[in-house]
This record gives C-alpha cells, sequence and structure tokens, in this order.
C-alpha cells in the first residue's frame, strides 16, 4: 500500500464544500469552517463521553469506549511495576456507504451477499 505525506487541513476542505464562511445557528455569529468542525467535534466528544453514540448517517458512528488499566511492567519505575489508570477513548466505526466510496474497486460481484 503506499503511504500518502500530503494532508488537507479542514478550512480547505471547508472552502471546497462551500462553507467559508456562516452564521451559527446557536449563537448567530459569523464563523468560518474550521471552527464549526471544531465545534461538531467537541459536540461529539461531549455526547460521547455522557454514554451516547453519535451516528453521521453515509459516515460513521462515533462512540466512547473505556479502556481499562493494565500493568506496566518497566525497570525505571520504582518496584519495576504501575498500575495505569482506567481511561475512556474516542472509538470511530465506519459506515459501509463510506467504505465503498474509499475503496470502489473492493465493490463486491456476488449481489451483496457474502460467500461463506
Amino acid at each position: 500500500m503506499e503511504k500518502k505525506t500530503d494532508s488537507v487541513n479542514s478550512n480547505e476542505i471547508a472552502k471546497q464544500v462551500g462553507i467559508d464562511r456562516f452564521t451559527c445557528p446557536k449563537c448567530g455569529g459569523r464563523m468560518n469552517g474550521m471552527e464549526a468542525l471544531k465545534l461538531f467535534f467537541q459536540t461529539v466528544v461531549e455526547t460521547c463521553r455522557g454514554g451516547v453514540k453519535v451516528r453521521v448517517m453515509g459516515f460513521g458512528v462515533f462512540e466512547a469506549k473505556k479502556h481499562k488499566g493494565r500493568i506496566i511492567k518497566s525497570p525505571v519505575l520504582e518496584g519495576g511495576k504501575s498500575k495505569s489508570k482506567d481511561q475512556l477513548v474516542l472509538s470511530f466505526r465506519q459506515s459501509p456507504g463510506s467504505k465503498r466510496l474509499l475503496n470502489p474497486e473492493r465493490e463486491k460481484k456476488t449481489g451483496g451477499k457474502r460467500n461463506g
């Protein structure tokens, strides 16, 4: 697989879809694409922290998952062991539609039925 090092920032994406500047529905102020994306992801994180899944139709699902703490072994630490704390991590599961958009060459030729 070819590794790409190029990246696009969120302001460029916002301009491509025509949301260079617009009025915020919450506060009525003007905001640019970068601010809109920050607000979107801040809302996703806060919602997921509350235990609710956030589904973006045609894109995927965001949810918070709990990672249990583990024992860390290190010769640098006093006693050689330490325990990390439990923590929440943001998880994303891609929708089948967005997978098809990213990988059009992998389109199934079986009429949508799985071979088993």
